[in-house]
């Protein structure tokens, strides 16, 4: 759990199996666990790596003044963000991550899932196997997933791009510089874009966007239906 504190602190459960050793030494905190985990902290730019059983929980408090970067290292287990207005940069072998009212956040997962909502920075989520949901968010976006669905709705961003290998995209209340949605083997839908470019691309699957506002449009399936409603036709549009 990473969350807004009054300062820099870690609380670690106390436990038969896990009881943290943590020294502070030139503005570093070191804690262990029984020689298995090993979590360092510095206060303008830090990381933490985790190996824990599923019963531990840890809380990372960030204070407000803190405009470092923060990078979390996990092999197993869930993670939860809010209110955190540094760069995160999360790597999760196995577990899902859920992030709220954060700036410029990256997210790496092997498996599991990935949910953000106000997002005030960049954001670059992706997953081998899981889906991802993005809402109300601005900056640019990447999103990537090999296996699973990706959601994204509700932003006023700068660029926008979406890909899964094999899955469902769906964007939807979206206004962009430029919106490039890719999908090998699945459908891709929207409703209410607004984009300067629309590309998308569907190796098998179809195609349905509703009310767009766009100069530039190319959308182009191998083995699928298309269907574009747009509200305000201007220059060119490639379709096939």
């Amino acid at each position: 759990l990473i969350i807004r504190g009054d300062e820099l602190s870690i609380k670690y459960p106390y436990s038969d199996t896990a009881s943290p050793i943590i020294t502070n030494d030139d503005n570093t905190f070191t804690a262990e666990f029984d020689n298995r985990t090993h979590s360092e902290i510095d206060l303008s730019i830090f990381s933490l790596n985790f190996n824990l059983n599923n019963e531990n929980h840890i809380t990372l408090e960030i204070p407000e003044s803190f405009n470092g970067s923060i990078t979390i290292n996990s092999s197993a287990g869930d993670l939860n963000a809010s209110d955190v207005n540094c760069i995160l940069n999360i790597n999760i072998d196995m577990g899902d991550a859920y992030i709220s009212n954060c700036s410029d956040t990256y997210a790496k997962l092997n498996t599991g899932d990935i949910s953000a909502s106000n997002i005030s920075g960049n954001i670059n989520f992706s997953t081998e196997l899981g889906d991802i949901k993005v809402s109300k968010c601005s900056g640019s976006i990447e999103l990537l997933t090999d296996k699973g669905n990706i959601d994204l709705m509700n932003g006023d961003i700068q660029n926008s791009k979406c890909s899964t290998n094999s899955g469902n995209i769906s964007i939807n209340y979206l206004t962009a510089n430029k919106i490039t949605i890719n999908s090998d083997q699945g459908d891709i839908t929207g409703t209410e874009l607004s984009s300067g470019s629309i590309d998308c691309y569907s190796s098998k699957g179809d195609i349905n966007l509703n009310g767009l506002k766009c100069d530039l449009i190319d959308a182009h399936t191998s083995s699928g239906d298309i269907s574009l409603k747009i509200n305000s036709p201007k220059e060119e549009y490639n379709i096939n």
